[in-house]
C-alpha cells in the first residue's frame, strides 16, 4: 500500500508502487516462483488504485547459464492501466474493496503457500550449498542492491569511484601545499 498525501498527484504513488511490484517480483523469482501475481494499491486521499505484476521464467538453458540476476527471470509484466479504483467514501465501493482484500486473503495466500512448497526443497538445497561455501551457490538470492554493491560490476564502479575521490583529495592537498608560501630561513 503506497499512500501519497492529498496535495500530490496519484501518479507519484503509482510510480512508487511500481517499484515495490518489481522488487516483489524479483524476490519471488529468486525463490523460483514465476507467473504469480503481486499486487499493490496506490492511494491518494480516499481513493485507491490497484496495480498488478508478475515475473516470467528464463526462456532457455542458455539464458540461465549467463548467471546473475538476468538468469533468474526474463522480465516483469505489469498491469497498471485501466486499473480498478475504489473511493472508500462511497459505502458500496468500500465494501467492494473489502471484498477484494478478503478474496486476496482467502484465495491468493493459500496459492502462494502452495507455490512456495513446490520450491521449498530447492531453496533448502541452495541454502545448504551456501553454508558449505560451494562456489557460485546462492547467486539467485543476491537480488538486492546491497548484494550488487558487494560484487560484480557495481562493486567495480564503487571501487573506481572511491579511487577517483582519493586521487582528487591528494591533488587538492598538493595544490594547497604548493600555494602556501613558506618564508625563507633566517
Amino acid at each position: 500500500m503506497e499512500y501519497k498525501k492529498g496535495a500530490e498527484n496519484i501518479l507519484a504513488g503509482m510510480n512508487q508502487a511500481r517499484f515495490y511490484l518489481v522488487s516483489a517480483c524479483r524476490y519471488l523469482a529468486s525463490l523460483g516462483i514465476f507467473d504469480f501475481p503481486v499486487f499493490a494499491v496506490a492511494t491518494q486521499g480516499f481513493k485507491g488504485r490497484l496495480l498488478c505484476a508478475w515475473s516470467i521464467p528464463p526462456d532457455s538453458e542458455n539464458h540461465k547459464a549467463d548467471g546473475g540476476i538476468s538468469a533468474m527471470y526474463d522480465g516483469v509484466y505489469m498491469a497498471d492501466t485501466n486499473c480498478p479504483e475504489w473511493d472508500i467514501t462511497d459505502p458500496s465501493q468500500a465494501v467492494k474493496f473489502a471484498m477484494f482484500l478478503i478474496s486476496l486473503k482467502n484465495n491468493y495466500v493459500p496459492e502462494l503457500l502452495k507455490k512456495f512448497k513446490e520450491v521449498e526443497e530447492d531453496i533448502k538445497a541452495e541454502l545448504a550449498k551456501m553454508d558449505d561455501k560451494v562456489a557460485g551457490a546462492g547467486e539467485r538470492f543476491k537480488w538486492a542492491v546491497t548484494h550488487q554493491r558487494k560484487e560484480g560490476v557495481l562493486k567495480s564502479l564503487v571501487d573506481l569511484l572511491a579511487e577517483s575521490e582519493k586521487a582528487e583529495q591528494k591533488s587538492k592537498k598538493r595544490r594547497v601545499d604548493s600555494e602556501v608560501e613558506v618564508p625563507p630561513p633566517p
